[in-house]
């Protein structure tokens, strides 16, 4: 089997997380304007403190593991 995938350019990729929710359209809008055209437009400037958290980074993440897929191939896995 190893060498069936070697020939079709198969091997294991951890997929990436996704959020369900998710908006393709807005994501590519977040790329183009950026972070800092975002805060400008809640009113946040150099004076203000911003505090983050990503709770994924805590453990509430899902179990990922790898699968098998094309070279070449962006493997998503929806959260």
């Amino acid at each position: 089997m190893r060498s069936l995938f070697v020939r079709l350019g198969i091997k294991k990729k951890v997929p990436r997380p996704k959020a369900v929710k998710a908006c393709a359209e807005a994501q590519k809008e977040w790329k183009k304007r950026g972070l800092a055209s975002a805060l400008r437009e809640y009113g946040i400037t150099a004076e203000k403190k911003v505090v983050w958290a990503d709770e994924m980074r805590i453990g509430l993440q899902r179990q990922v593991r790898k699968v098998w897929a094309p070279r070449g191939v962006k493997v998503e896995q929806k959260l």
